[in-house]
């Protein structure tokens, strides 16, 4: 049913309101919001929250204000709503947590447009000023749901954490998202990321997405959407996994990743050394942009991890370690450690073009790479390596 209220500027009025201090080993439920959060310091952990949100924009914990807040090892299992709102917060820690996550129909104020349920949502705008906000080692359940109402173009998004932030050195990590969709509307999304409207990694080096296991029915995440563009995106060492999806056959059951929406671009989106499962392949994007002015560049990179010995067999120190493409300009270096580990990061290839589903996707390769070692015991080199996925490459030096 459709709750004909409006209240999302009336977002004060939370059960607690926190300015500084703790809260802990408390069961919270029912309310538009449970915790408005404010002060230094603050400290959220071992509670049970469950919001029974309708308004726009409340959450069991919602930003006002707060420094530094740590919020962690917390159970947020809404009766209807979403977990965390961080809006133009830093110095979030948000870890160890267990977000349950379930599609809620539209609000009347979203009645004709996409109404997102979110575990965290991470915005500022374009103002850079949410940054420094971490969200690492959590668990993420989410399901998404149908509702038969009367309003066509209610479109309900459900995601694990919906990224619209452009401020400096937020970090997603560790985490663990299970996605199941029951579904099979196109229309409405369900994922573990949802990146777009203003969705800047900064700065462009940022390790934004990494170390993550996301395990679906559909898609896995979903790179510049409903909300608008997205630059500079970093997606590194992830595993996406795909599990049976026993509701209906998903669209381009080989991509975990989606791309694309109207006519906003996702620039300089970066795939580095990212793992697939399932029958997930490699890199394998679903575009869904409705413009062919929806421009798009990316590049693929993966780990080349170099293991360099003498002839004894003991670790060679300080040895230095390049790939050179041999059709492209790249030149990456880096220096064993005392294990006689060296890892470099090579590009596969780069590509770009617009994101419509029959658009254009201009591949330029820039793997093979020669791989040299060097060191005053001796050199080595590997003349031509195909670099399409994680490798190990081994190296004894002899001497000269």
């Amino acid at each position: 049913d459709m709750p004909w209220y409006f209240a999302r500027e009336n977002s004060t009025e939370e059960n607690v309101v926190l300015r500084g201090g703790s809260f802990h080993h408390n069961a919270a439920i029912g309310g538009q919001g449970v915790i408005r959060l404010r002060g230094t310091d603050t400290e959220v952990y071992k509670n049970t929250l469950r919001n029974n949100a309708q308004a726009t924009n409340h959450y069991a914990i919602i930003h006002s204000g707060a420094e530094n807040p740590s919020i962690h090892d917390n159970l947020f299992d809404p009766i209807e709503g979403s977990g965390i709102l961080t809006y133009v917060g830093h110095g979030y820690r948000i870890y160890n947590n267990v977000f349950h996550v379930r599609t809620a129909t539209c609000n009347v104020e979203y009645v004709n447009e996409d109404y997102s349920t979110n575990g965290i949502r991470m915005n500022d705008y374009g103002a850079e000023t949410n940054f420094d906000n971490h969200v690492y080692d959590n668990t993420f359940y989410i399901e998404g749901r149908a509702f038969d109402t009367e309003w066509d173009n209610c479109m309900p998004v459900t995601t694990g954490i919906f990224y619209s932030a452009s401020g400096a050195d937020n970090r997603i990590y560790g985490n663990e998202f299970y996605v199941e969709k029951t579904h099979d509307d196109a229309s409405d999304p369900v994922l573990a990321l949802y990146m777009g409207g203003d969705a800047y990694n900064n700065p462009a080096d940022n390790p934004l997405v990494v170390d993550n296991l996301f395990e679906t029915n559909d898609k896995a995440i979903w790179v510049t959407t409903y909300y608008g563009d997205s630059a500079n995106l970093w997606f590194e060492n992830n595993t996406f996994r795909r599990v049976d999806n026993t509701y209906y056959s998903p669209d381009a059951p080989e991509a975990a990743i989606r791309m694309g929406r109207g006519s906003s671009p996702a620039d300089n989106v970066r795939l580095i050394n990212n793992h697939f499962e399932g029958g997930f392949e490699t890199n394998a994007i679903q575009f869904t942009a409705l413009n062919s002015a929806a421009a798009y560049d990316l590049t693929a990179k993966w780990y080349v991890n170099v293991h360099v010995v003498d002839g004894s067999g003991s670790p060679v120190q300080g040895a230095e370690v390049t790939g050179s493409s041999l059709s492209q300009s790249e030149v990456v270096t880096a220096t064993t450690d005392a294990n006689g580990d060296a890892r470099l990061v090579l590009t596969e290839y780069t590509e770009s073009g617009d994101m419509t589903s029959g658009g254009v996707h201009d591949r330029t390769m820039v793997t093979p790479h020669s791989i040299a070692v060097q060191h005053s015991s001796g050199e080595h080199t590997e003349d031509s390596v195909t670099v399409d996925g994680e490798q190990d490459i081994d190296v004894t030096l002899s001497g000269n």
